[in-house]
């Protein structure tokens, strides 16, 4: 049925619930102090900003630009396709991006870029694994350079203006975390890859 909990999962629920506990009430002491970007800025500082002993996520540093230019092209040559100038202008403008960015924004962040060009490359970008859509709350999807490039994190989406911010969570909540949805998903059958973790609310700017 639905909806209905998994045989012995209630224990597991109960971790995780209390984890999502942790996380909303730190989240709703900052967000009183500003909104978002508060809370943005304040899980960075939390978490550190560097990797911690154990961690099941990798939280990367920025990108050096050849490096990436260079998991790109590899990207992008396994499935038939070439790192082309129009394909580096939008890498070049989300690796530059401190959030997902609407196609409206890559355009004004790409010198010269066409929309109708930016909408193919960015499907092929998708396709290759080099950028992710970030579905919104409003009528622009926004996208972002894949995990696998920058590192895991989650997402705050303004549920007004549909604004993104990027928000990481300290690793120890983030291997708690993934250690409880993996027992959720075995006792279900299901294979876990990854897990996404989208705060919706109001941003700062809206409120």
């Amino acid at each position: 049925m639905r909806g209905e909990l998994l045989p012995g999962a209630t224990d597991c629920l109960d971790h995780v619930f209390l984890l999502y506990g942790y996380m909303y009430k730190y989240m709703d002491r900052t967000c009183r102090q500003g909104g978002f970007s508060i809370i943005l800025a304040s899980l960075k500082a939390m978490s550190g900003g560097h990797p911690h002993e154990g961690a099941s996520h990798a939280h990367q540093e920025a990108t050096d630009p050849a490096v990436l230019a260079h998991d790109v092209a590899t990207r992008l040559a396994a499935v038939g396709q070439r790192l082309t100038a129009t394909r580096r202008a939008i890498v070049e403008a989300l690796a530059a991006a401190d959030r997902p960015l609407s196609i409206p924004e890559i355009l004004s962040a790409g010198a010269g870029l066409a929309q109708s060009s930016v909408y193919r490359n960015l499907a092929v970008l998708e396709r290759a694994g080099v950028v992710a859509r970030v579905v919104t709350m409003d009528e622009w999807a926004r996208f972002e350079l894949s995990e696998e490039l920058t590192g895991h994190h989650h997402h705050l989406v303004c549920s007004k203006c549909g604004a993104v911010d990027d928000v990481r969570i300290p690793d120890d909540v983030e291997a708690d975390l993934d250690r409880a949805l993996e027992i959720l998903a075995v006792r279900a059958g299901f294979q876990l890859q990854h897990h996404r973790l989208d705060l919706v609310g109001v941003c700062g700017a809206c409120r």
